[in-house]
């Protein structure tokens, strides 16, 4: 099975050495917000993906969709 966004999230929260009610604390969410997210029973609004992104160092497109992307690069 393909990794989810929810799955990007919960390596990034762990990553970070967070719980799930730190990580929400930090994203402004509730702890079962972000469980939703993690399970795949709902995904975050565009400003929370951008949240979790800074807090945890990755890209948006990372978090979105698995993978960084390069805008006019010459690979």
């Amino acid at each position: 099975m393909p990794e989810t966004i929810g799955d990007r999230i919960r390596k990034v929260r762990i990553n970070a050495g967070m719980s799930q009610r730190q990580f929400a604390r930090s994203v402004y969410v509730t702890r079962n917000t972000v469980y939703r997210w993690e399970k795949g029973k709902s995904v975050p609004y565009a400003h929370d993906v951008q949240h979790i992104a800074e807090l945890c160092g990755v890209s948006c497109d990372y978090l979105i969709l698995g993978k960084c992307i390069n805008i006019g690069a010459n690979t």
